[in-house]
């Protein structure tokens, strides 16, 4: 099959498909997950997005198992797949690692349960696990991640921040050098940033600093950043300079974009994530929604004058707060996407659940273990009642979103396109920029069936980048379904 190509600085050459497999929110132990992954390798996906931080480095243990498993059985060769993984920010173990081993002044800290340090030792310890989950020697891509949270630090200065860059880049060389890495980069969502924003960063600057630290045959060769129907900002030209992603093509620097399914749509001061996909039919109203989480409450209410009252979890602390999703998630319904309403029902809220009335059943004895049950049984059931209607709620939304997007996007596509969902229109969109892949989200078999299913359409996957696409009308398009 013809594959794009996407170039690195040192004339290797790597070979990519236009789609590629990201593999942020897979988990090792989820059989849907590693069939996914394995049909996509096998159906012509030769690249994998990574990190070292993502699912708690369950991904990328998925990621080397299946790998190795399809080259054990004579399936793929190792050089035939490439993959990429990001460091520099730091969860579970790591977080305790980076805040031992790493001087305070180079870890930026961003709560309780993460943090973000791109230091040389950081740097080199992630690599390490890295490599060890994956069952590989050598890394293809390295990126560090997020470079641009750094801004966020009181004490951020342009000076400083270039500062920790070079350091990184120089580190990164030495990696390369040894053989560990094949060639690094920046994944930075500020690449994607409008002029003018804080959080904006410039690949050209970042070229340029891996320049001084190792002359011009640096192995800087990868960009990764957001592109999708509504984040357009990487086209965007800068003060009179050219845009990031004319800045990559000019330079042969591959470009990896993400979120093309996913778009962080901003109204006023806030934010929404927007799903790039057609929705099927069936949902309901906030209104009901509402009505259901106003039972919850009382419920709430019922265990905060009682045993929550009662029952003490620490020294002068009661039970009163271990019961309160009504009224934590009333009040972020109109603002949250359906997407994020997943996340946060399975990932948080049953996360929770799940852990505190286990440990409440196996604690409680006698009539306070019963009257526990008895509410714990009518809780339950009215949350499920009540996360369903949210859930189908926010689904009718995201439908009527769906096709406002549609309406608008249609007449700026080629008319062949115009019969495919609108999840394929968003890659083949993302495709007609000067990239090199294009990281889906495949976490399902069907999702991945979906994306190669666009290879027999007449107007195919692989030359999407035939005919050009105003992305300045698109971005206009969009900007009436957000209005």
């Amino acid at each position: 099959r013809r594959q794009r190509q996407m170039c690195i600085r040192d004339r290797t050459g790597l070979t990519v498909s236009p789609v590629s497999f990201g593999a942020a929110r897979v988990r090792d132990d989820a059989p849907l997950h590693r069939r996914a992954l394995a049909d996509a390798l096998r159906g012509g996906v030769n690249l994998v997005d990574t990190s070292a931080h993502a699912t708690g480095g369950s991904s990328e243990r998925l990621v080397g198992r299946m790998l190795a498993n399809l080259v054990q059985h004579g399936e793929l060769r190792r050089e035939q797949v490439v993959v990429v993984s990001r460091v520099g920010q730091a969860r579970g173990d790591a977080l305790a690692s980076v805040r031992s081993d790493v001087p305070a002044a180079e870890v930026l800290e961003l709560g309780d349960d993460r943090a973000h340090c791109i230091h040389p030792d950081f740097i080199r310890a992630q690599l390490n696990q890295s490599l060890a989950r994956l069952g590989l020697e050598q890394l293809d891509v390295v990126l560090l991640h997020d470079p641009e949270l750094f801004t966020a630090d009181p004490s951020f200065t342009v000076g400083a921040f270039e500062d920790r860059l070079r350091r990184a880049f120089a580190a990164l060389e030495e990696l390369v050098g040894q053989g560990r890495v094949g060639a690094y980069g920046v994944s930075s969502n500020g690449f994607a940033e409008p002029v003018g924003s804080p959080r904006a960063t410039s690949l050209a600057r970042m070229l340029e600093l891996a320049t001084e630290v190792a002359g011009d045959g640096h192995h800087f060769s990868v960009a990764r950043m957001p592109l999708n129907l509504f984040e357009l900002g990487a086209l965007q030209a800068r003060a009179g300079a050219p845009s990031n992603l004319h800045v990559a093509a000019a330079a042969d620097v591959g470009v990896l974009v993400h979120r093309s399914l996913e778009a962080l749509v901003e109204r006023g001061e806030t934010s929404s994530l927007v799903r790039l996909a057609d929705v099927p039919e069936g949902g309901g109203d906030l209104d009901a929604a509402a009505e259901v989480l106003a039972r919850v409450r009382k419920l709430e209410a019922e265990w905060a004058t009682g045993l929550g009252q009662q029952l003490m979890v620490g020294p002068g602390e009661n039970a009163v707060d271990l019961f309160r999703w009504g009224q934590e998630v009333g009040p972020r319904l109109s603002s949250m996407s359906l997407e994020q309403w997943t996340r946060l029902r399975h990932d948080v809220i049953a996360t929770h659940l799940g852990r505190t009335s286990a440990a409440l059943l196996a604690a409680l004895e006698g009539e306070t273990r019963a009257a526990f049950s008895s509410w714990w049984e009518r809780y339950g059931t009215t949350l499920h009642e009540a996360f369903e209607a949210i859930e189908g709620a926010l689904r009718s939304a995201r439908r009527g979103l769906a096709r406002r997007v549609t309406t608008a996007l249609d007449p700026q596509l080629p008319a062949p396109w115009r019969s495919l969902p609108l999840s394929n229109k968003a890659i083949l969109s993302a495709l007609c920029a000067p990239i090199s892949t294009v990281a889906v989200g495949m976490r399902q078999p069907g999702y991945v069936h979906d994306v190669l299913s666009l290879r027999e359409h007449p107007i195919r996957l692989l030359g999407a980048s035939a005919g050009p696409l105003d992305f300045a009308a698109v971005r206009d398009a969009m900007d009436t379904v957000t209005a």
